[in-house]
């Protein structure tokens, strides 16, 4: 039985390490994903094929730089017909496939050669490894034939045999598959067509090896009985390249010299290839990882890559994959030391018959550390109905939640080496403040720096500008009657 109840690691935790380090070349991969992009979207909106999903208009936060990014109501379907969005899947895919075969099928040391061999005993090495193999069929689809029935039947031929095996006598050798993906390769017809072969490739583990002559009888019959090309590759060495090879629908790269691609169809050729493949169940978990990846989602947890702390004897010790809760607004209300507890923070009234108002700066969630074009890693907090000059004391309570977040990941910036300055309407709004008089208020509001600043802001808006101005105007014309009268 799998235990998944190991502890979940804390935002902070996963998020510290990589606060306002250099992101290097990572932060380019956007630019290559977007122009790997460029086709599929083109052909899918000439086909009919959803290409985004609507959600509701957020704005992002950076919580170190304290720029704010406007993401509108629309975002990219997450499908593996679009790259970019592939891409994330098969890293997600990965991560889950790898933590969950380290937590059912434990490592042990590896046994050192010798006395003197001290690198041998720092080894591990899984009990039983993860391995990947092919499932084929020999019919071939010419373009505009039927690929969706034809993995259909494929898909079938599958899951007979699955099911037989079960009942036969090879089950004591723990033949398990984990996961199913489709996966297609185009050749040329002797007519100069296009053919298209589809494959399922799968991760699996053997629990008890089967003898040589017992292993060649068990493909055989799966071959013969079940019409079905079988093999098998090994065991996997890296989770990563493995997965994007197996689970992807069409290459982007040429590995051999008279390779088909799929940027070498012609437009209809290659709309008839995305419309067949819309409709398929391309990824298909199987018993225990399905049951695992389902507990993950029915928890609101993620398995993430953590920055694994060195040591004396691994000083570059890369990253180690951890279970972490979804930071959702009512995770936030109470995680890592925020200063509104779970509970203690008052509902609006809202009176009979009347509509509730929008909650200003409602925290909606919290990213971990991700590439950002100022070149350094750092979080980021999405809030919905976001303002600098809220009038309900439910969004000024978030703005001081923003705000702690920023202090916050500033504090795990600077500690890594980051001796920038954040600037912008925020930086500007949680600067600490002070109490000028009456005429200091006016020769403040009206300074040489402000209106430069107003100058150099142009990007925010006038509307904007003059909303942050009134505000701070307001409050430190407050502040100066305040002291006139004690």
């Amino acid at each position: 039985m799998v235990s998944f109840r190991k502890r979940c690691a804390t935002f902070a935790e996963l998020a510290a390490p990589w606060t306002g380090r250099k992101t290097g070349m990572d932060h380019d991969l956007r630019e290559r994903l977007r122009n790997m992009d460029a086709r599929p979207l083109r052909l899918m909106k000439e086909a009919g094929l959803a290409t985004h999903t609507r959600t509701e208009e957020i704005d992002r936060v950076c919580e170190v730089t304290l720029a704010v990014e406007h993401l509108p109501g629309i975002r990219l379907r997450r499908t593996l017909l679009i790259p970019s969005q592939a891409y994330g899947i098969r890293r997600q895919l990965a991560d889950d496939l790898l933590y969950f075969h380290t937590l059912t099928f434990p490592k042990k040391r590896r046994a050192p050669k010798n006395e003197d061999d001290k690198s041998s005993l720092r080894g591990l090495v899984p009990v039983i490894p993860l391995c990947v193999g092919t499932f084929t069929s020999k019919v071939h689809i010419g373009v505009y034939g039927d690929l969706k029935k034809e993995m259909k039947k494929l898909r079938a031929r599958i899951s007979r045999m699955l099911y037989w095996y079960k009942k036969s006598a090879y089950v004591q050798f723990g033949f398990q598959i984990h996961l199913l993906m489709n996966d297609f390769a185009f050749a040329r017809c002797p007519n100069q067509d296009v053919k298209v072969n589809g494959h399922v490739n799968f991760f699996y583990t053997l629990n008890k090896p089967m003898p040589k002559d017992i292993w060649t009888e068990f493909c055989q019959i799966v071959r013969k009985k079940f019409k079905l090309g079988f093999y098998i590759d090994g065991p996997v060495r890296s989770h990563s390249d493995t997965m994007d090879y197996m689970a992807k629908l069409y290459k982007a790269e040429r590995t051999k010299p008279d390779e088909i691609l799929f940027s070498d169809l012609s437009d209809e050729a290659a709309i008839w290839f995305l419309e067949e493949l819309n409709g398929m169940r391309n990824i298909t978990p199987k018993e225990g990882f399905a049951a695992f990846r389902k507990g993950l989602k029915t928890q609101g947890e993620k398995v993430v890559r953590k920055k694994a702390v060195p040591t004396p004897m691994n000083p570059s010790p890369g990253h180690e994959l951890v279970r972490t809760k979804k930071l959702t607004s009512r995770i936030l209300s109470g995680a890592d030391g925020s200063p509104f507890p779970k509970g203690s923070v008052p509902k609006e009234s809202v009176g009979p018959g009347e509509k509730k108002a929008p909650v200003e700066n409602m925290i909606v969630a919290r990213e971990r550390p991700s590439p950002t074009a100022v070149g350094i890693w750092q979080p980021h907090t999405l809030v919905k109905n976001f303002t600098l000059t809220p009038v309900t004391e439910q969004g000024k309570r978030n703005l001081g939640l923003l705000r702690r977040h920023h202090l916050q990941a500033l504090g795990w910036a600077q500690k890594n080496g980051w001796f920038g300055r954040p600037s912008g309407a925020l930086a500007r709004l949680f600067a600490p403040q002070h109490n000028p008089d009456v005429v200091r208020c006016f020769m403040y509001a009206n300074s040489p720096r402000l209106r430069t600043d107003r100058v150099d802001d142009g990007v925010l808006g006038g509307a904007l500008w003059r909303e942050i101005m009134a505000a701070e105007v307001a409050m430190r014309a407050k502040q100066s009657d305040a002291r006139r009268h004690i």
